[in-house]
């Protein structure tokens, strides 16, 4: 089987390097996503959840900064 290379690093150690290194973060700006959060902090390679207060706050029905 030949190795497929970008030039510098054969294509299979550059995916496996990147699969280690690659940061996975979610915003989190839904009602439904909020009542999903335990199956969805559960997703294996999942580094870090965003919230995003105005968007969430909206989909709750309660403005921001109120």
């Amino acid at each position: 089987m030949g190795v497929l290379t970008d030039g510098r690093v054969p294509l299979y150690e550059y995916l496996e390097a990147a699969d280690r290194n690659i940061f996975v973060c979610i915003m989190c700006e839904t009602a439904e996503l909020v009542e999903n959060i335990e199956e969805i902090c559960a997703v294996d390679g999942l580094d870090s959840l965003c919230i995003g207060a105005m968007d969430l706050s909206g989909s709750l029905g309660v403005p921001y900064g109120m």
